[in-house]
């Protein structure tokens, strides 16, 4: 499997438990951190896993570090590890750590690396939760998990508050006991506003969540894949899909998104079920389409999504007046409650949009036909309205959030908003509110997250004694087939050696430069 080449991000996974195993629902032995790999795997992650720390220029060749620690009560984390691991973080990468102990036995260790988790230790409790809950206002919110009991993940499991301006609870159980917070803060090689680092602290593990007793659509893997799912889109690496619906041919969203620079797909066609799981976020667009806009096999796989918790932006000047009953939006299931939307017309003749509430300062010529006239129901909020008006306050666009989804609609073509600087500020506003993370890559000043990471051709490939892979970066990392480090090369020229300076054995060798381009050579001996 060419790993580098099918995935858009890596992870290293540092097996740190000492060998701790639970057992699974059929009584097998399962190694504490297999569901974490399988959870970053299912999301698209290439993950390389070792029980050793590598060194610090190999652990920069990775997106982010995921560590899992299980129920050690030593100091699982040695001084020089996480030295390492600081400065990691101080170059602006993402850090995930698990552990029932961690914070109780390294904080009165080593304060300052525990407090960059925003996490400080409270107690140490006895009782394993059989519940676990996303806490309100945060990227988990809503999401309910049981959690194995029965599976011998734990033996005592500390509890935890957080330090800092910049950390928060993002997870405990019901009844109050904090069990996992996040932290950000700005890096010590701050390139520009959105150069910080992130990371996240459970004191639980992350192989034991299942789904809850009232979710009978998901899986429990499939639950554990959304929660690392929404990690990710925190730390940077979520992904979009784009459904171009819109028969115009104008590609604003993928211009706008090409902008701002996340990882994005496209899709002319509506994705199935299966598909859309793969993805932090829908910005589905049928522009000034007014026929078979959103049909009921749409709305069906729309509500299949937010139930996963997903989010969504719908936009276009003919879905309310095709599926939307005027005046009676509670006829309408789709538009009232997974949008809050009420449809009145589709007889608005308008040349401006503003954005009110959350998109207060946001202001757009606008290019219509006949773009719906809204208004909230369910719980919804209004968020944009035309300019001018000659009959009152007509609004044109709404947000809704419940449980652990959200949404936006659009009474009009996402690509009808002119003003590309205030359709900017909308979608990066939008994202934001979806709590899908753009992070800047903080040592390149290369975006992280590209649509097409670009190719470079090697030469001579396959190679006997060296090849050169001509990078803009001047700075390639190659790796096994397997995805397993090798060397990190300053410069062009590889001579078919690793890191200590062996000789490799003939093989296909991946590379993936510090400035996106990837690609494979074959060794020769």
């Amino acid at each position: 499997m060419l790993l580098f080449l099918l995935f858009s991000f890596n992870a290293f996974l540092w097996d740190n438990d000492g060998g701790k195993f639970f057992y699974d629902s059929l009584g097998h032995p399962v190694g504490t951190e297999e569901y974490v790999k399988e959870a970053l795997i299912d999301n698209g992650i290439a993950v390389v896993l070792d029980t050793l720390l590598p060194s610090f220029d190999e652990l920069l060749t990775y997106n982010m570090l995921w560590i899992n620690c299980a129920w050690r009560t030593d100091e699982m984390i040695k001084q020089q590890e996480r030295d390492r691991i600081s400065d990691y973080i101080s170059h602006g990468k993402k850090v995930y750590l698990e552990g029932n102990r961690v914070a109780g036995i390294l904080e009165p260790l080593d304060p300052n690396f525990i407090h960059k988790f925003g996490v400080t230790y409270l107690t140490t409790n006895p009782t394993i939760p059989h519940e676990i809950l996303g806490e309100v206002e945060t990227f988990l919110q809503g999401e309910l998990f049981s959690y194995d009991t029965s599976a011998m993940l734990d033996e005592m499991i500390d509890r935890i508050d957080t330090t800092g301006n910049n950390a928060e609870i993002i997870y405990g159980t019901p009844i109050g006991k904090f069990l996992g917070a996040r932290g950000v803060a700005t890096s010590a090689f701050q390139r520009d506003d959105d150069s910080t680092y992130a990371t996240v602290f459970g004191s639980v593990s992350l192989s034991g969540l299942m789904r809850s007793p009232n979710d009978s659509i998901f899986t429990d893997r499939e639950r554990r894949m959304e929660f690392v799912q929404k990690i990710l889109g925190f730390f940077g690496f979520g992904r979009i899909l784009v459904v171009d619906d819109n028969q115009s041919g104008i590609d604003r969203i993928q211009e706008d998104l090409d902008t701002l620079g996340p990882y994005y797909d496209v899709d002319s066609s509506p994705p199935d079920s299966a598909m859309v799981k793969s993805y932090n976020v829908l910005l589905w667009n049928t522009g000034y389409t007014n026929t078979n806009t959103i049909t009921f096999k749409d709305q069906c796989l729309i509500n299949y999504y937010l139930q996963w918790g997903g989010r969504v932006m719908l936009a276009g000047e003919g879905i309310g007046s095709e599926i939307g009953i005027p005046g009676q939006g509670e006829e309408c299931w789709f538009l009232s409650e997974l949008f809050g939307t009420d449809y009145i017309s589709d007889s608005i003749t308008a040349d401006t949009v503003m954005g009110i509430n959350e998109f207060d300062g946001i202001i757009s010529n606008l290019l219509s036909i006949e773009a719906d006239e809204l208004d909230s129901i369910s719980g919804g909020m209004r968020i944009f309205r035309y300019l001018p008006s000659l009959a009152g306050v007509i609004y044109g666009g709404m947000k809704k959030e419940d449980f652990n989804w959200k949404t936006e609609f659009l009474g009009f073509a996402y690509e009808g908003m002119k003003d590309k600087d205030n359709r900017l500020k909308f979608l990066k506003r939008t994202l934001q509110n979806f709590d899908f993370t753009i992070i800047k890559d903080t040592l390149s000043g290369v975006d992280e997250k590209r649509r097409d990471s670009p190719r470079t051709t090697p030469y001579p490939n396959p190679f006997t004694s060296y090849t050169i892979i001509p990078t803009r970066s001047n700075v390639f990392t190659v790796y096994s087939i397997t995805g397993r480090f090798i060397k990190r090369i300053d410069g062009n020229k590889w001579y078919g050696r690793d890191k200590v300076g062996n000789l490799l054995p003939s093989g296909i060798y991946l590379f993936c430069s510090q400035s996106g381009e990837k690609g494979k050579v074959i060794l020769l001996r």
